[in-house]
């Protein structure tokens, strides 16, 4: 179900003439495919994995409440660190790790980057400098949980397949000659279940 489980990973692309390198963390629901939090960083550091945990919080923290909800990742020492283990525990997750040196215990998020460089590292690469770069890789993201409709997700976008699957009610233009800007909405009919169901 979806918000049950939450992979997690770090991978690089690089900019310009001399392929500069940087580096993104991502945090996935591999139920609605959903991105749910991000960093984009020059540095493979603690904070990379720290802020794109806190970004996950920060915006769907209220859908991560139910009991016994899983953070997967690899062994990177980000991972591993006590700080990013403290903070799994202050927030109520349990934290799930793949074999060592075994990246097929983590191939939701693999496939995923790869299939994101396929489409973004010819783009990437054109960038002059690390601005731009991250802000071709964030608008990206953006447009995948939003715009990207996906035959597996019932022929919607991750984020509308949550709402989909949190509500019952498949988003479309109008509802048997209501239109949909004057019926609530899908996001706010969620929350509310999400809150009644934390309630319970």
């Amino acid at each position: 179900g979806p918000r049950k489980v939450v992979l997690t990973d770090i991978t690089y692309f690089y900019y310009g003439p001399v392929r500069t390198t940087f580096y993104a963390c991502l945090f996935r629901d591999p139920f609605t495919m959903e991105i749910l939090g991000r960093a984009i960083s020059e540095h493979m550091d603690q904070a990379l994995v720290d802020e794109a945990y806190q970004d996950m919080m920060a915006k769907h923290g209220s859908e991560l409440r139910a009991p016994e909800v899983v953070i997967h990742s690899d062994q990177g020492s980000q991972y591993t660190s006590t700080s990013f283990k403290q903070m799994l525990k202050e927030d109520g997750f349990i934290q799930s790790m793949s074999a060592r040196g075994c990246s097929l215990d983590n191939a939701p998020m693999e496939s995923f980057f790869a299939r994101l460089k396929t489409r973004l590292l010819g783009i990437i690469a054109l960038c002059r400098d690390f601005a731009s770069a991250r802000t071709v890789l964030e608008n990206y993201i953006d447009d995948y949980n939003t715009k990207h409709y996906q035959w597996g997700l019932a022929g919607l976008t991750p984020h509308e397949y949550y709402l989909y699957v949190t509500t019952g009610v498949y988003p479309c233009d109008n509802y048997y000659g209501v239109k949909a800007s004057e019926m609530m909405k899908l996001e706010d009919l969620a929350e509310q279940r999400t809150a009644n169901a934390a309630k319970k």
